[in-house]
């Protein structure tokens, strides 16, 4: 039998561990900031 509150609690630390990762890359990476700001800008126009 799975143990899914531990098989999630595993995803969401995994999710959370590589979404600050994403993040910092995101601060320190200025083409990554424009692309995105391009990319949000289309997205609303």
């Amino acid at each position: 039998m799975f143990n899914f509150d531990k098989i999630q609690e595993g995803m969401v630390k995994s999710y959370a561990q590589n979404t600050k990762k994403f993040y910092e890359h995101l601060e320190n990476c200025d083409d990554c900031q424009t692309k995105l700001a391009k990319m949000w800008k289309h997205a609303f126009e």
